[in-house]
């Protein structure tokens, strides 16, 4: 099942420029991932993705055929593509330089070697794997098989030591074909507000990027997609049948008795579909068993606790109540310095306690 509709297939290819040997290595992959950082869109990451690389100098490839080095050139591409593609998009990323650097307003070291890219990253609903597929004499498939469909948006809020994850997805109980999945709440997402809510980037009129960004991807081929309406049509269309069958064995009614039940039937066939639908919206809309709601909100207030502790402006404001008052009376001078060395105490015991054991430790 997990083959079925989440593999595809790389081929590595690489051609010599010195003899006329070429060499093919395939591998399965179920995501491909993507780099964020300074790419605009999703296309240009993927071009970045399969782009060559040239084996020259003393990097030179060494050809198995003719067992000497040799000038050559390496390229990636998809030579199958899966039902559903899965695009991870590099949210996060090591920077050992942070290890050494200094915030020069505060003269604290800066110790996260993970920091999170928040650039602003744009994909369309609409998506051709042609241009860098392998499409050559028997590989060459239908049109409809290069091309995907949004299906699903997976979102990180937050930052790199601390986050929270919500999605959105197409699903046809919503008038506007798409939903937000955020813990608990399931509720309407218009596909217009896409851009606002996934592309990161700074917000227009701030000055600051938004924490809030796609991390994942989720395609669906448009071949699969046109073979699973034909199937529900067909199974549709049959169950009709059996449908009518089964009226036609019931007792015929009495022309009068059909003629007033017609607009009866009517009224009862609109109210079975606007049944239906809550029906659906109910289903999705049920409230989590009570230990699992309240794991979800022990999981958000540490979540919303982790974001204050780590955030600049809270260390700014601990800094700033850590500095020295002047002219104050002896007495209030003593208190004054066990104050703040409860304060930095709590503070650096809650950051070591959450960076090395996930707990707190009560102010």
């Amino acid at each position: 099942m997990l083959s079925q509709n989440f593999q595809g297939r790389l081929t590595h290819r690489t051609v010599s420029h010195e003899c006329i040997h070429i060499s093919e290595r395939e591998e399965a992959f179920y995501k491909i991932s993507l780099t964020v950082k300074n790419k605009k869109t999703v296309q240009q990451a993927l071009e970045l993705y399969v782009e060559g690389d040239l084996f020259d100098g003393d990097n030179k490839y060494m050809c198995a055929e003719c067992k000497r080095k040799v000038t050559a050139s390496k390229r990636l591409s998809f030579s199958g593509l899966p039902q559903c593609l899965i695009l991870h998009l590099k949210r996060f990323e090591f920077d050992f330089d942070t290890l050494r650097k200094v915030c020069g307003s505060c003269g604290f070291l800066t110790f996260f070697l993970q920091v999170k890219v928040n650039d602003y990253f744009e994909f369309s609903e609409q998506l051709s794997m042609l241009p860098y597929c392998r499409a050559e004499g028997s590989d060459v498939q239908s049109v409809d098989y290069y091309e995907y469909v949004l299906h699903g948006i997976l979102i990180h809020t937050g930052v790199a030591d601390g986050g929270h994850y919500y999605s959105f997805a197409r699903h046809s109980a919503f008038p506007e074909g798409w939903a937000e999945f955020n813990d608990v709440s399931v509720r309407a997402f218009h596909p217009d507000m896409i851009a606002k809510a996934c592309f990161g980037g700074k917000p227009q009129g701030k000055d600051l990027e938004t924490g809030r960004n796609a991390y994942m991807l989720f395609y669906m081929r448009k071949d699969c997609l046109k073979a699973g309406i034909t199937r529900m049509t067909q199974e549709s269309s049959q169950e009709k049948q059996v449908e009518g069958h089964a009226e036609e064995k019931t007792t015929e009614k009495p022309e009068s008795r059909e003629k007033s039940g017609s607009s009866e039937e009517k009224t009862h066939s609109s109210k079975e579909s606007a049944e239906t639908t809550s029906e659906k919206l109910a289903t999705h809309l049920q409230a989590l068993p009570l230990h699992l709601r309240q794991s979800v909100w022990n999981k958000n207030l540490m979540f919303l606790s982790d974001k204050q502790l780590f955030s600049f402006d809270f260390v700014m404001f601990v800094w700033q109540l850590c500095q020295p008052q002047p002219n104050l009376p002896r007495a209030l001078e003593k208190r004054d310095r066990f104050n703040v060395a409860k304060i930095v105490s709590l503070f650096t015991f809650n950051v070591l306690g959450i960076h090395y054991s996930g707990t707190h430790v009560n102010h």
